[in-house]
């Protein structure tokens, strides 16, 4: 986590470690288009009741084999208090029914990251009427492991240039 901290003079920008907040903040963070926001429901049931590993959305991850870029599908986690996507596991089934069908579509609408590629975690409560904007770059991609990226804080640097940005968007 950053120790990053920003107020604009002029709008209503704040930033502390990897948050952006401030109705104009929000604004560019959803409106400018610039990042895959990845909706994480602090208020939705979890398959494992353990605290520290939870499963969210899904999520489409680029990767590039012989020039070319595929992409798969992974889902949004946070085990122990990190970011990433995760591939889960793989099986080959002799049907194709419903399940095949809902997960196709599914990951159809999927935001889809890529290595590099600086990301938003929208983690939000209905229950608890809160939203939490948090800024990570996607690190390594590798689709044949469980975890296929982690998500890095961005620097104090990289906070405060996405801060000017936001300042000029909002211009």
């Amino acid at each position: 986590m950053t120790n990053a901290t920003f107020t604009s003079k002029k709008f209503d920008i704040k930033a502390f470690g990897n948050n952006l907040t401030g109705r104009q903040g929000y604004a560019y963070t959803c409106n400018s288009m610039k990042y895959p926001i990845l909706m994480a429901d602090a208020d939705k049931e979890q398959e494992f009741k353990e605290e520290c590993y939870n499963i969210f959305g899904k999520v489409g991850v680029l990767w590039s084999y012989r020039n070319k870029e595929h992409f798969s599908i992974g889902e949004l986690i946070c085990d122990k208090g990190t970011w990433g996507i995760s591939g889960g596991g793989a099986c080959l089934s002799a049907s194709f029914g419903f399940n095949d069908m809902l997960s196709l579509s599914i990951g159809a609408n999927a935001p889809r990251i890529k290595e590099g590629q600086i990301v938003v975690v929208s983690l939000y409560s209905k229950k608890n009427k809160f939203v939490l904007n948090s800024f990570y770059k996607v690190g390594k991609v590798d689709i044949h492991c469980i975890r296929n990226c982690n998500f890095i804080p961005l620097t104090d640097e990289e906070m405060i240039e996405i801060c000017k940005d936001a300042e000029n968007w909002c211009r």
